[in-house]
């Protein structure tokens, strides 16, 4: 007989127990948001401003810095002073320098030099568009120079002030989130361990289609918080920056999958490859090719040519941009409607757990989906963009909700099931008995009936002997009479 599902351990729960259950949740994301919030900030900014004789080269130090700055940007903008706007091009010929020896000491190290041209656009009293002039993913040297030679194409002296600005992630921060990567790994990983543990008494086959998803996005969840992310500081490999940013990619495509997958199901349970896994994964693919790709394109150039601004220097990269946001529009109106359409058919289930199983799922992603675009939209605002809000909330809020909702989706043996399966075993049992009793009467009857017939041959064969004896008697006494005569 076919085995009954494990049901999910949130569709024993009553209203206190939800209300708890989302109450710790929003207690764990507010009060790590708040730690990142309070925590140090992103990046550590230094500004070196030049005026008067611009024609020569305006030198930059950067001193003491070590591999937990992780990367290094150097910006360079120039002002305005007439009274009307102008759009013009300079040219800029950066040498940049690197030593691990003490700042006002010999040997300098060129790690380049080159000249490359940008067009600018001033407003009226206003400082002019800003450019990277330098654009280092890794920080190798203790300390840095820059020397920044700006050639003015424009037949007007239109500035007279020039700004240097040197971005580098905070070192304080890079041992933040060390500690946090590492905690929420370690977190992850006694949670599998845990559920390997606690569900050894059923088999993978009875789990729901939800359990099932929910164990492999886990194991993603794991690749998200990367625990090769010290080899990133410590070494300067790009590889593993790209897999760190494969591995990010990769569990954000998965967990929109994921989503996707819960809410169609609940559809329909046809869920052939062809029909119901090849039209998902064929959009999401497209949007981690472009995700990814973009990523690996944008950085190749900026390794190629530290002063390379994809929007500026490569024609219809912005296609790229809004295809990327179409595709994720058509993404949103695809899981409208698999949330609309697997409400309408929950409620027709004749499954009672069916109905709790998607409101629990639909409205504890959508508070997480709110969630992240309230934190991505708040990331561009300067004071929370340089704090360690967004990245806590961003690992917060997946972290915990992942793990909270696979406790609550912890396989339970259904009672009504086991009832069930009860009352049939009872049935068989009771079959079995009265067949038994049955077939052992009826070996009576048929015991009783050949005793009888046995018992009537025998008095058969008595009579018909006590026959034989009256007739041989009757015979000699005839013999017996015929002699006398």
């Amino acid at each position: 007989m076919k085995q009954p599902k494990a049901q999910q351990r949130f569709t024993l729960w009553g209203s206190k127990e939800y209300t708890i259950f989302f109450l710790i949740f929003f207690i764990v994301c507010t009060a790590m948001i708040l730690i990142g919030a309070f925590g140090p900030h992103v990046y550590t900014d230094k500004y070196k401003t030049f005026k008067g004789d611009l024609n020569e080269e305006l030198q930059m130090d950067l001193i003491e810095m070590s591999r937990l700055n992780r990367y290094l940007l150097i910006s360079a903008q120039v002002n305005n002073n007439m009274t009307v706007g102008i759009i013009t091009t300079l040219q800029f010929t950066i040498k940049f320098y690197g030593t691990n020896y003490l700042y006002n000491q010999d040997p300098w190290v060129k790690l380049y030099e080159s000249k490359h041209r940008r067009n600018i656009t001033c407003k009226v009293n206003e400082n002019c568009t800003i450019h990277s002039i330098v654009n280092r993913p890794f920080v190798h040297y203790k300390n840095y120079r820059t020397l920044l030679t700006i050639e003015n194409e424009s037949e007007h002296n239109f500035y007279d002030t020039v700004y240097l600005k040197a971005t580098y992630i905070n070192k304080n921060l890079t041992l933040f989130e060390l500690a946090l990567r590492y905690i929420y790994v370690m977190c992850v990983i006694i949670w599998l361990t845990y559920l390997t543990y606690s569900t050894k008494g059923f088999s993978f086959r009875t789990f729901i289609y939800e359990q099932k998803l929910t164990a492999f996005i886990l194991i993603l969840l794991l690749c998200f918080n990367n625990p090769l992310n010290p080899l990133l500081i410590l070494s300067d490999s790009l590889f593993l920056r790209v897999l760190d940013t494969f591995f990010a990619s990769l569990f954000f495509i998965s967990i929109w999958c994921y989503w996707l997958c819960i809410l169609d199901n609940f559809r329909t349970n046809k869920r052939s490859f062809r029909s119901f896994y090849l039209p998902k994964l064929s959009l999401l693919l497209i949007m981690f090719g472009f995700f990814f790709g973009t990523y690996l394109f944008v950085r190749y150039h900026q390794l190629d040519d530290p002063q390379y601004e994809a929007s500026n220097d490569t024609p219809g990269f912005r296609i790229i941009i809004y295809i990327m946001i179409v595709c994720f529009l058509y993404y949103l109106m695809w899981l409208f409607f698999s949330g609309v359409r697997g409400n309408s058919e929950s409620k027709k289930s004749l499954d009672p757990t069916m109905v709790k199983r998607f409101r629990f799922f639909f409205w504890f992603s959508f508070i997480v989906a709110i969630f992240s675009i309230v934190v991505l939209i708040g990331s561009y605002f300067q004071k929370i963009k340089n704090s360690a809000a967004e990245f806590m909330a961003i690992f917060t809020i997946y972290n915990v909700y992942l793990i909270m909702y696979s406790y609550a989706s912890l396989p339970v043996k259904d009672n009504s099931s086991t009832k069930i399966v009860e009352k049939h075993d009872h049935t068989l049992h009771g079959k079995e008995l009265l067949k038994d009793s049955s077939s052992d009467i009826n070996e009576d009857i048929e015991l009783g009936v050949n005793e009888n017939n046995q018992i009537e041959i025998e008095e058969n064969s008595n009579h018909g002997s006590n026959n034989s004896k009256k007739y041989e008697k009757s015979e000699k006494s005839e013999k017996s009479d015929k002699s006398d005569n």
